[in-house]
């Protein structure tokens, strides 16, 4: 099924911008923005974008950049107003390292 974009598969999984979705959700375009989350609640925990996986082996969210030169995030987080705020936040189990860069002035530091 194919209306205006929106592609159905015969395992129900739904394409936007392709006709061969290989997820439940398959979004591609060329467009800078892909998916756009905005939470505008003014007070409260909100998210833009919320992942969750129950896997032992799952991630929330999980970013890849490809591009072979240049400078690339996988996932890139920008707090915005609050010098308290944190772009993104992460935890991680003993032995794992979580590497952090200053805005600022570019400095990376392993926490």
């Amino acid at each position: 099924i194919q209306t205006r974009g929106i592609f159905v598969d015969e395992n129900n999984n739904v394409g936007i911008g392709t006709s061969a979705p290989s997820s439940p959700l398959h979004v591609e375009s060329d467009a800078d923005r892909v998916i756009f989350g905005h939470a505008t609640a003014n007070s409260g925990t909100t998210y833009g974008v919320y992942g969750r996986s129950n896997s032992t082996d799952g991630r929330g969210v999980f970013g890849i950049a490809a591009a072979s030169t240049g400078i690339t995030y996988g996932v890139y987080g920008l707090s915005q107003r609050s010098t308290s705020g944190r772009g993104v936040y992460g935890l991680a189990s003993a032995g794992a390292n979580i590497w952090v860069v200053n805005s600022s002035d570019g400095t990376v530091s392993k926490l």
